[in-house]
């Protein structure tokens, strides 16, 4: 979790999920630009990419992990 690459993948997460949910939340009401609601969409977005950090750094507390998506099945 204290690497340079733990937070790099992480920040590339939090990006997607940042896009993904951005796209999602704009393209559901198919409206023109001038009607989107703006603030909701982008406090959409914003908790998508929150929940994807704090599920990276749930992954990180697995044994032997090795990257923010590194969830491994109990043994």
């Amino acid at each position: 979790m204290f690497t340079k690459r733990f937070w790099l993948d992480a920040a590339e997460r939090c990006v997607r999920a940042f896009a993904s949910s951005l796209a999602a939340a704009l393209t559901a009401g198919v409206a023109t630009p001038a009607s989107i609601p703006w603030q909701s969409a982008l406090t959409a977005a914003a908790i998508g990419s929150l929940v994807s950090l704090l599920m990276s750094l749930a992954a990180s507390q697995q044994p032997n992990s090795i990257s923010p998506a590194a969830f491994t099945p109990p043994t």
